[in-house]
C-alpha cells in the first residue's frame, strides 16, 4: 500500500463504552490493532493471526492478549481493490468482546 494512504476506520455506536471499560493494556492492544488495520488489513502476519467465527459473515475475530476478542470486516466500496482505490477500503469494528465469547 502506499506509505500516503490509509484506510477509513469505522466503529459501532458502542464503542467508546466499550473502549472506556478495557484496561490500559487491553486499550494499548486494541490501539495497536486499529493502526494496524487502518495501515493495511492485507498483511499476512495479520490474516493469519485471524479467525472466522462461526457465525462470521463476513467478519474476522482477533484475540489480544488481555482476554478480548475484536471483530472487524473490510469494505470494498469499489467492488475491487487496487492501489488506487485503495482509499475506497473501510475496516468497519463491529464488537469487542471477551475472549470467551469467540
Amino acid at each position: 500500500m502506499p506509505l500516503d494512504l490509509r484506510v477509513t476506520l469505522t466503529t459501532y455506536d458502542d464503542f467508546p463504552l466499550d473502549w472506556k471499560s478495557l484496561d490500559p493494556p487491553a486499550q494499548k492492544s486494541v490501539g495497536k490493532l486499529l493502526e494496524t488495520l487502518q495501515n493495511n488489513p492485507y498483511t499476512p502476519e495479520l490474516q493469519a493471526a485471524c479467525e472466522l467465527p462461526a457465525d462470521a459473515d463476513d467478519r474476522f475475530a482477533y484475540k489480544i492478549s488481555e482476554g478480548y476478542v475484536v471483530f472487524w470486516r473490510i469494505i470494498h466500496k469499489s467492488g475491487i481493490l487496487t492501489l488506487s482505490s485503495w482509499d475506497s477500503l473501510t475496516v468497519q469494528i463491529t464488537g469487542i468482546a471477551p475472549a470467551s465469547r469467540l
